[in-house]
């Protein structure tokens, strides 16, 4: 389990951040290589879906994360590529006379520029450590707390994480004591 945790941490304060407190959890695990998908439901009613896969190639990215809203949706591919798929319609099944739908609710597309070599886009900076640090001492200047990540929020991945020992495919309450 100490791998596995090592694995969910990350995309667990994703689901926390994004969702809120968790609630429940439902999952279903591969017995011959630890691929699992779960379904978490959040305090607020909202649904999340979490799949740790395996098998995939070790030059694939590890990490993609999608939000779904009203009639659009959000995905971030291995931390570096963004993809806003803004409101839009589709031209009728079998009977647009194109493929391309109107530039307003085209697709829209944020990747970094890699290549200046400028302190910027350098590992640091790209997988967001910097300003973590950055946000965490200004946290501590100021006498703050962090707005992200704290205290409840790793206690909240830790109970997420505690759950996955319950038993596979019953609904599990999150965080009962």
């Amino acid at each position: 389990m100490q791998g596995f945790l090592d694995h969910l941490c990350h995309p667990a304060s994703i689901l926390h951040s994004l969702g809120g407190p968790f609630a429940t959890l439902q999952y279903r695990r591969c017995g011959h290589n630890g691929a699992v998908v779960a379904t978490i439901e959040f305090r607020s009613g909202a649904i999340g879906c979490l799949h740790l896969c395996a098998g995939i190639s070790g030059t694939s990215p590890l990490e993609r994360v999608e939000v779904v809203g009203q009639g659009a949706n959000v995905i971030v591919e291995n931390g570096c590529r963004l993809l806003y798929y803004r409101p839009g319609a589709r031209g009728g099944y079998g009977r647009a006379g194109s493929f391309i739908g109107a530039d307003e609710s085209a697709p829209w597309c944020w990747e970094p520029e890699f290549s200046l070599g400028q302190l910027y886009n350098s590992g640091l900076f790209l997988l967001g450590y910097a300003p973590e640090i950055v946000h965490f001492c200004e946290c501590v200047l100021g006498g703050a707390a962090p707005e992200e990540g704290g205290l409840d929020a790793a206690l909240a991945v830790t109970q997420l994480y505690e759950a996955f020992a319950g038993p596979e495919g019953a609904i599990l309450p999150i965080g009962a004591a």
